[in-house]
Formats: structure tokens, sequence, C-alpha cells
């Protein structure tokens, strides 16, 4: 988890400040993991393959 600033405005007083939030933010992990899966899937696909008839 990462902290992302964001700017409000408070109702009373109209002074701007800065409140950080939690968010999930993608990276290059993610990115990594997906084209890892893909791999993954795409061997067993390769190897489970229907026989041909000849």
């Amino acid at each position: 988890m990462d902290k992302v600033p964001g700017q409000l405005v408070d109702e009373i007083t109209g002074i701007e400040y800065t409140k950080y939030e939690d968010r999930f933010i993608p990276g290059i992990d993610v990115l990594a993991g997906g084209i890892v899966g893909a791999g993954i899937i795409f061997v067993i696909g390769r190897l489970i393959r229907k026989p041909t008839k000849k």
C-alpha cells in the first residue's frame, strides 16, 4: 500500500490542507506477475494439446 496525497478544503475556515490516503498503486510487480502467468498458461497449453489426426 502506498499513501497518495489529496488536497482538501476545510468547510468552515476555507483553508486547504493535504490528507494522505492508503491506496493500491500497481507497479512493475503486477506487470511481471501477469507476464509470468501468461507464460505458464502458454506452456501448459503447449503440453496438453489435442492429438492431430493423420
